[in-house]
């Protein structure tokens, strides 16, 4: 049904709902403006829900979709039962059910009419006896604010043979259809007419009428363009109109057409072309040229030769004969038409005992008097009083008085307190006057007299019943926790005859009230969040006329409403919340809990939950926490929604949350390091943040972050990242709403914290030529491919120098020899010493020891104050594995042996001459050769 209690969708006949002609149009023209269900129920309900539907949710494919509108939920419903006071049985509907057309718009933060469609309300229940399966109801409506449409046959104004006059036209409504009634409205020339046009469909979307005129509105029919309008409604009450602009059938010649006066019409303070102000008239019509009407110019538009006189200043004046002569001339000789009418402007006149007065009277009623003028054109004479809205037709009970006027008495039933008289006269032709009024104060109470109970009223809409008091209550002082009641008597009581409230005894408390005026104020002690019971006592001549009380129920608490992660919200200027977000829908999640029960969450005017109230105010608080999480739908951008928790008396507490919408894949950052050549020191990556895309919201930033565990956790990027070990590292763009970029991710290879390998220095004595041959190897095979370029050096100068190592050396005199291994990174391997000829004495014997314990060691350098181990081993120039040497036995004389893996460091040298070769690996070792003669080995400290 609309808000006017029509039922919606009903037949021509109106026994019937066709539920594809059940519309709507919310365009705030009073008119089916709103829809709302009527059920009834076979058992009592529980959990009651509401629902709006843009598909139809009984569709197996629709069962995804979510409703655009959740109107209420009710936690308890009532089964239809027959109520034997009424005669009839109880139905549950109610303004909560109503739909009035409108969405949340997110943009605007503001409810918008729906588009015009097919929408789908669904109402579901859960049985009171526990089950938990629901029912459910769908009923499909049409929201529909586009009028119909109606067009004009192309000979729409025809007559026949008989001189039938008929006016053909088609009528289409694309939604919700033509209205089932079928009723077209037709004027010709501003005489009007309803016709039947019975429609062939129960649903019609399209309907071809042919209305018969009828006998004025053909004699309205004039030579020349004559106004043909039709009307008609759609099923959602929309009304749509058209006017077409025709010659007559079976005329030829264009003359003289008016639109909106005819001859014989009566012109009056009611008409439409008629100014009172300026006492003159504005005409419509058709005619090929311009005009004079009683010597007035009226222009036409030469193209379509019609004129529309909106100018009421510039009106025709209004004749007192009432005759209008139409004329090509200013001077009326040449006459086109005449139009006689009938001028009745003037009103009834009313004279009015005590007018414009201020009277004051001890009793309930009061005599109103007066005559008027034109006593025979009254039609209506109503007096009353309109303080108490009782109004009466007195138009039998006037006496002529002679001369055309009348007279009139009757006595009008007083309120106690002020009363506001009047009388108002219409006449035969409906011109109405003025209201004519004066006031009245009586003393007197006719409803005391009757009912002494109701000599007290009070302000505040308060009564002997429940009354709530919220925050909102103005009477309700929180801070003092004081009530106040206030009001006025009808009738003046005994002395400390009003009592309100109650002392310690219980003692009833005296109130005073003003004499003249009869008001009274008085404060009541009420603790928030209580019920309080507040007894009302009145005595009038010795007896209790009031023995009653006021009952409150005082909860001034407002609910509690709390958003998920609120502290980290930011805050806007006006109290809002602003989130920013990449996704969508958005889950918005919070809490919500009162003092009691029975509070409801409303998500953009869409309930989400609503308590039971159990109505116990004395047992203290019982509410409970509830959460919710809704996903919001967003689109880029503001995206606005309300959160709003309302208690059962009103109180409320509401949130505005602006969830910023923007989804979009950012470029990477460009990535630099510091160094890409080999190095032993640490390597700086810096990021160089990428652009935001054109589209990008203003209040959009971007910034890098980067991960050292493959993406496990991220850190912002500041100013750069160093990095001690080679590894990987994982770079990203983020914006401020949480979009992000692909990973890039950057290699550092080119760290090298020390030398690849150690040097080795190997010498063959060459006994023909005195000389020795000095190699230089490494340790270890290096990397391939060796990043850091690991390479060879030796000095001559005792470390002085250095030079790159090529091919071996040719030493023939005493020499130190040092090598060493470097690389690019700036790393120095451990420095290795061999002295050749150091001594040409006596050739030593096979059991001389060498200093130290013939094992030796050595170290070298790297470049920092940092040591490494190394290694010394001897290896023959064939290859051939070499017995140990041992101080204590004598040396070969065919070969200089030296283990390589467990006789590390030791050396023998033979006792004739021959082909030697020495190999020295151990790091830090320094050995002193002396060939053909003596080998020492001693050790360098470093």
């Amino acid at each position: 049904m609309d808000g006017e209690k029509n039922i919606l969708g009903l037949n021509a006949k109106g026994d019937n709902i066709t539920p594809s002609n059940i519309a709507f149009s919310p365009n705030f023209d009073d008119s089916q403006d709103t829809a709302t269900p009527i059920v009834s129920l076979w058992r009592n309900a529980k959990n009651l829900t509401a629902q709006i539907y843009k598909n139809d949710p009984d569709d197996d494919k629709n069962a995804n979709q979510k409703p655009i509108r959740t109107l209420y939920i009710d936690p308890e419903v009532t089964k239809t039962y027959y109520n034997t006071s009424t005669g009839s049985y109880t139905s549950y509907t109610g303004n909560s059910l109503g739909w009035d057309g409108t969405v949340w718009n997110a943009k605007t933060g503001q409810y918008d009419t729906a588009t015009d469609g097919q929408y789908y309300y669904k109402i579901s229940a859960e049985s009171e006896s526990g089950s938990t399966d629901k029912q459910s109801q769908t009923l499909p409506i049409k929201l529909d604010t586009v009028a119909p449409t109606i067009d004009f046959d192309k000979s729409s104004l025809s007559v026949d043979s008989d001189g039938t006059y008929h006016l053909k036209a088609t009528l289409k409504d694309e939604l919700s259809g033509i209205a089932s009634f079928g009723k077209v409205v037709v004027a010709i020339n501003g005489v009007s007419a309803t016709y039947d046009q019975p429609l062939s469909n129960s649903h019609t979307l399209k309907q071809a009428i042919d209305v018969t005129l009828k006998s004025d509105q053909v004699a309205a029919l004039q030579a020349g363009k004559n106004s043909i309008q039709i009307a008609a409604y759609d099923n959602a009450g929309n009304f749509g109109d058209a006017e077409e602009l025709v010659q007559a059938p079976d005329k030829t010649t264009y003359g003289l057409v008016l639109y909106d006066l005819n001859d014989n019409e009566v012109i009056t303070t009611n008409s439409a072309i008629y100014h009172r102000r300026y006492n003159t008239i504005t005409l419509m019509g058709s005619y090929p040229s311009n005009f004079y009407v009683n010597g007035k110019l009226v222009e036409v538009d030469p193209q379509t030769q019609v004129f529309d006189m909106t100018d009421s200043k510039n009106g025709i004046p209004l004749p007192e004969d009432g005759k209008f002569i139409f004329s090509t001339d200013e001077a009326g000789e040449n006459v086109i038409r005449v139009v006689q009418t009938r001028i009745s402007v003037t009103e009834p006149v009313i004279h009015l005992d005590h007018a414009n007065e201020k009277l004051s009277t001890d009793q309930t009623t009061f005599n109103m008097s007066g005559t008027l003028d034109d006593l025979d054109s009254l039609d209506t004479l109503v007096i009353g009083n309109l303080s108490t809205n009782q109004m009466t037709n007195i138009t039998k009970d006037v006496k002529s008085s002679g001369d055309n006027k009348g007279s009139f008495s009757a006595d009008v039933p007083l309120q106690f307190g002020d009363n506001t008289l009047v009388a108002q006269a219409a006449d035969e032709d409906g011109n109405v006057d003025d209201v004519v009024k004066f006031t009245v104060n009586s003393s007197a109470d006719a409803q005391f007299m009757s009912d002494p109970s109701s000599v007290i009223s009070f302000d505040n809409d308060l009564n002997y019943g429940l009354n709530v008091v919220s925050s909102t209550t103005s009477s309700y002082d929180k801070n003092t926790q004081t009530l106040t009641i206030s009001g006025h008597l009808k009738h003046a009581v005994d002395d400390n005859g009003l009592m309100i409230g109650e002392t310690a005894g219980p003692k009833r408390t005296v109130v005073n009230y003003d004499s003249k005026t009869l008001t009274f104020e008085t404060k009541i002690k009420a603790a928030p969040n209580t019920k309080v019971s507040v007894p009302v006592q009145v005595k009038y001549q010795g007896q209790n006329i009031v023995d009653n009380s006021l009952q409150f129920y005082i909860d001034t608490t407002l609910p509690d409403l709390s958003l998920f992660n609120e502290s980290s919200l930011q805050r806007l200027s006006d109290g809002s919340y602003q989130i920013k977000t990449n996704q969508s829908p958005y889950q918005l999640s919070g809490s919500a809990n009162d003092n009691y029960d029975g509070y409801a969450i409303n998500i953009n005017g869409d309930m989400i939950e609503n308590q039971k109230f159990s109505f116990i105010f004395s047992k203290g608080n019982n509410g409970q926490m509830s959460q919710f999480n809704v996903p919001l739908d967003l689109t880029t951008g503001d995206n606005i929604a309300d959160i709003t928790v309302s208690d059962a008396v009103g109180n409320q507490t509401s949130k505005k949350v602006n969830v910023r919408y923007y989804k979009a894949t950012l470029d990477q950052p460009i990535i630099s390091a510091s160094t890409t050549a080999p190095t032993n020191k640490s390597v700086s990556l810096t990021a160089e943040a990428a652009k935001l895309t054109t589209d990008a919201p203003n209040d959009d930033n971007i910034h890098t972050e980067y991960s050292l565990d493959q993406g496990k956790s991220w850190i912002k990027y500041n100013d750069h990242v160093a990095i001690g070990a080679n590894t990987k590292v994982e770079f990203k763009s983020v914006d401020d709403y949480g979009n992000e970029s692909a990973v890039i991710t950057t290699a550092v290879t080119n760290i090298v914290p020390q030398v690849e390998s150690q040097a080795t220095i190997s010498t063959r004595y060459d006994a023909a030529h005195k000389t020795a041959v000095v190699s230089l190897g490494m340790t270890d095979q290096l990397p391939n491919p060796d990043v850091a370029g690991t390479s060879l050096q030796y000095s001559l100068d005792e470390g002085k120098t250095w030079q790159a190592y090529q091919k071996p050396l040719t030493i023939a005199k005493k020499q130190v020899v040092q090598a060493r291994t470097v690389d690019k990174a700036g790393n120095i391997g451990r420095v290795m010493t061999v002295t050749l000829f150091a001594d040409n004495g006596a050739k030593p014997s096979g059991n001389q020891k060498p200093s130290s314990n013939g094992n030796s060691s050595g170290s070298g350098s790297n470049g920092s104050s940092e040591s490494q181990n190394g290694k010394v081993s001897g290896n023959h120039n064939t290859g051939s594995d070499l017995t140990p040497f041992n101080s204590t036995s004598s040396a070969s004389a065919t070969a200089l042996t030296a283990k390589k893996a467990n006789n590390v460091g030791k050396a023998a040298l033979p006792d004739t001459a021959g082909l030697i070769t020495l190999s020295v690996i151990a790091a830090g070792v320094v050995i002193s050769l002396i060939f053909m003669t003596v080998v020492t080995i001693k050790r360098k400290h470093d």
